[in-house]
């Protein structure tokens, strides 16, 4: 087999599309995915394939696939509309018309390309949807620059025309007005739905570049999955851009012979033969992921993020209520009830208050203990001394109820009776602990309210 670099074969793809060799492209177009399993360009050139050999299934799973590494890109929406209308399901094609048509809010071409291709497959958009027009003033705001504009936009735009769109182009408009905490966690967020988002991954590899090596080699590393070319990268004008370098590989001469075995990876001869099906794509292999639409949960975007507050707020009371949810579950099961919930926010917080009061040094996990060891007796008595003092200090049911309603007050903007629960909590000794743990977080949360730092300030005298 003569061995070729992938451009060349990409190239060759494409000429055999053209001249109508379609189901020899598409043998193609699978050889190379067995060796590259999430490289766009070949589903690009698979999803055209399939399309011409109307083979709606396939391309439709082809297409969901490249939509969801590349949901801003509109050109997959709009094979993904009209491979909808052949594949009889209307209402899905009206959301990728949408969303194409948001996505170039100036582009005539498109517009009038489209709406021509609406009228004569009986198309139509939701009329005077405020929506729809929300992001499309976004997206026009995002490429004039103007991102504080693009913000409120993308907020009032909730879950239109795709719910996981608004939250992406939030993320990078807080991020291009230089508010990285903001765009920084929603752009993760978008990661934990589209793990392959190629706008996502970009941004945040620059990001992490210089203050997260390990983050950014995840990053980097799903990059190069979708395009080999980032093997070789460099940062240039704000952006990580893949180096061109040869990529060789063995050119797989057709035979013509639809059901042919072929050898995965890279023909050893110790690997297995496998039947070749040119009209879909081969489940076994480790293919990009298809992603659904869902928001993050049921509330709106505008309750992922709180403008001029803390970013984490609402993630960090949400963890907090959860945790001390299964805390009580675990109460009745087990007959235990733990004094604290420990978390990765507690930790993170207990890590700024050590900054803030020592500065930044490193914590030692295991300290050396200089102290001579109890001997047995005293351990033992110890032990039950221990279980008896914890046992009479911690929290009954009904106050650790109160504890939870306290803490909800200060997520629903109800801070005042917040501090009067905790200030009846404070007076029962055996919640005392538990108290100051949480009041401890509330002060660095909330440094406005003089009256909860007065409250935990006559806890610590």
């Amino acid at each position: 087999m003569p061995i070729i670099e992938i451009e060349n074969y990409l190239n060759k793809i494409d000429n055999l599309t053209d001249n109508g060799n379609l189901e020899q492209a598409a043998f193609h177009c699978l050889y190379l995915l067995r060796q590259f399993p999430k490289m766009l360009r070949i589903y690009e050139k698979l999803g055209r394939t399939f399309l011409e050999m109307d083979n709606y299934n396939g391309a439709l799973d082809t297409y969901l696939r490249l939509c969801s590494a590349q949901p801003d890109n509109f050109l997959n929406h709009i094979s993904l509309a009209y491979t909808y209308v052949e594949c009889g399901r209307t209402e899905n094609a009206i959301m990728h018309c949408e969303t194409a048509k948001c996505l170039q809010p100036d582009n005539e071409t498109v517009e009038k390309d489209l709406s021509e291709w609406m009228n004569a497959h009986s198309v139509t958009l939701s009329s005077d949807d405020r929506l729809l027009s929300e992001f499309s003033a976004g997206i026009r705001a995002f490429h004039q620059h103007d991102y504080t504009t693009a913000c409120k936009r993308f907020l009032s735009a909730e879950k239109k025309p795709m719910q996981n769109l608004p939250v992406l182009y939030l993320g990078l408009s807080y991020y291009e007005k230089g508010d990285y905490q903001k765009g920084i966690w929603l752009l993760e967020s978008v990661l934990k739905r589209e793990p392959y988002n190629q706008t996502a991954l970009r941004t945040l590899a620059v990001y992490y570049s210089e203050r997260d090596r390990m983050k950014f080699n995840q990053c980097l590393n799903k990059l190069i999955d979708l395009d080999p070319q980032y093997q070789h990268w460099e940062i240039r004008d704000g952006e990580i851009v893949g180096q061109h370098f040869p990529i060789n590989i063995a050119y797989y001469d057709w035979t013509g012979i639809p059901a042919t075995r072929v050898r995965i990876g890279w023909h050893q001869a110790s690997e297995k033969l496998i039947i070749n099906d040119n009209t879909k794509l081969p489940a076994w292999l480790d293919l990009l992921p298809i992603t659904t639409n869902s928001s993050i949960s049921e509330e709106t975007v505008q309750s992922i993020i709180n403008d001029g507050e803390l970013f984490y707020r609402n993630s960090f009371f949400t963890s907090k209520s959860s945790t001390d949810d299964a805390a009580s579950t675990d109460q009745q099961t087990t007959g235990k009830v733990p004094l604290t919930a420990s978390s990765e926010l507690d930790e993170a917080f207990n890590f700024l208050e050590h900054i803030a009061s020592r500065g930044f040094e490193p914590i030692d996990p295991n300290p050396e203990k200089t102290a001579v060891p109890p001997s047995e007796n005293e351990a033992e008595n110890k032990d039950t001394s221990d279980e008896a003092e914890q046992s009479k200090q911690s929290p009954s049911p009904e106050e650790r109820q109160m504890m939870r309603e306290a803490w909800r007050c200060f997520s629903t903007d109800q801070q005042e009776l917040g501090v009067q629960l905790y200030r009846k909590l404070i007076d029962k000794p055996n919640c005392l602990p538990a108290v100051e743990e949480e009041l401890e977080k509330l002060v660095i949360l909330f440094p406005e309210n003089t009256d909860l730092a007065d409250l935990y300030n006559s806890i610590k005298e």
